[in-house]
């Protein structure tokens, strides 16, 4: 891969990082707030089962979304990383160059397609 290249994604990636932390930022901020807060209620004994449910239920949505926005931040780093180490752009698994639409849909891949597939299939 060019220099300019590589260049390109590394401005992507770093955009990417940029929003995933602050994504997660917010989030974790969100998640401090304690339940009782954020069901606006002075006591939870006195709610319907129900309104203590979907404030649970919320809870936990923000709680997954925290997570997958903390692993694709991860993934990122990643691919800074082998920016950094010479090896963006060739799959961990088989050594390929990935391909440039790849990159380009998902710039923090670090499997060709082909691999990726395999590894999700071989989950299943």
């Amino acid at each position: 891969m060019n220099e300019e290249r590589l260049a390109y994604f590394k401005q992507k990636l770093e955009g990417l990082h940029r929003a995933e932390r602050n994504s997660a930022g917010a989030i974790r901020d969100g998640l401090r707030v304690p339940l009782r807060e954020s069901a606006q209620e002075l006591s939870l004994y006195d709610n319907h089962p129900g309104d203590v449910s979907n404030a649970t239920f919320e809870r936990e949505l923000d709680l997954g979304l925290m997570i997958d926005a903390d692993n694709r931040l991860s993934m990122v780093e990643d691919a800074l990383r082998a920016i950094d180490s010479g090896t963006y752009g060739i799959c961990r698994s088989c050594g390929r160059e990935i391909d440039p639409e790849r990159l380009e849909a998902v710039p923090y891949a670090l499997l060709c397609l082909e691999c990726k597939q395999k590894l999700e299939s071989d989950r299943i």
